[in-house]
């Protein structure tokens, strides 16, 4: 004779929970698309550099991206991340390059995925900071004046 698996009463069938994770992706805001837009395209743009250039331009980036790290300040930083402010102080080029930089050999890469963890990181007012110097990276890229700033 076969065991019943009804729970309850009359005509009921056992059902089984189904457990599920809450493994749910957040949703991707206007602003992360166009920071993975824009990345992309200074990916693109960096691999066109031929090898006389790339110097120069890394010279270039070095110094835009020290800029960069000379604005920040504590109040840039979000509370939980303020310990991070006395490692800026002290290597703050290497500090942003782990940041922004995927791949820091020849050609240079940016990394596209990691505007969630800018977001965390910096108040807003610094995120627009680092999306105008992605705007005018590019720009620079595309009209090729990382080369003028070299011959002046």
């Amino acid at each position: 004779m076969l065991k019943s698996t009804q729970l309850g009463g009359k005509g009921t069938m056992r059902r089984k929970k189904k457990f599920v994770g809450n493994n749910f992706k957040t949703r991707i805001t206007e602003k992360e698309r166009l920071y993975i837009k824009k990345i992309n395209n200074i990916n693109e743009y960096i691999k066109l550099i031929n090898d006389e250039d790339y110097d120069t331009f890394k010279i270039f980036l070095d110094s835009e991206l020290d800029d960069i790290c000379l604005s920040i300040e504590k109040i840039d930083l979000r509370k939980e991340y303020n310990k991070d402010f006395e490692m800026i102080q002290e290597d703050s080029l290497s500090y942003i390059y782990n940041l922004l930089i995927k791949v820091v050999d020849k050609p240079l890469e940016f990394n596209n995925n990691n505007y969630t963890i800018l977001k965390k990181r910096f108040e807003d007012d610094f995120m627009d900071i680092i999306i105008d110097f992605l705007n005018e990276l590019e720009n620079n890229l595309e009209r090729k004046k990382y080369l003028e700033s070299e011959e002046k």
